[in-house]
């Protein structure tokens, strides 16, 4: 299972200006699940965490790589 910075991702989420239920919502999954999925009890799908950066507008590999792939 892949570990997550979730810290980071929380910080992204808010500064984004989202929350997660917004964002789950756009993931069309539930906040639970998403919650689950940031504190690393689940794992995102790949179109899920390239969907999450597309909404927080995270462009950058390698901020990508250090929210998904720590």
């Amino acid at each position: 299972m892949a570990n997550i910075n979730s810290v980071k991702l929380k910080e992204e989420i808010k500064k984004a200006g989202y929350t997660q239920v917004r964002l789950a919502e756009e993931l069309e999954i539930t906040q639970n699940s998403l919650s689950s999925k940031i504190t690393g009890k689940s794992e995102f799908t790949l179109s899920e965490a390239i969907k999450i950066c597309e909404c927080l507008n995270i462009t950058d590999i390698n901020k990508r790589a250090e929210l998904f792939l720590t």
